[in-house]
């Protein structure tokens, strides 16, 4: 069975339909793909912060501890 100009008009505009479709996909992750890499840039000066931050509370824990355990017991 031959395809009859219908079926080849129906299937050019199924693909092109489909195409369209694709691209506005591949847009959207784009712009999701830059706002997780923005994300990412502002990551590591927060994640610095709160290592730094957590580092320095443990290092005034364990000194209270050492200063607790030599001079009061």
């Amino acid at each position: 069975m031959r395809p009859t100009k219908e079926m080849i008009l129906e299937t050019k505009q199924l693909v092109s339909e489909t195409d369209r479709n694709i691209r506005q996909i591949i847009k959207a992750n784009d712009l999701q793909l830059n706002s997780l890499r923005n994300r990412e840039d502002r990551d590591p000066n927060l994640n610095r912060k709160l290592i730094y931050g957590s580092a320095i509370l443990i290092a005034f824990l364990l000194s209270y501890t050492i200063y607790r355990f030599f001079f009061f017991e």
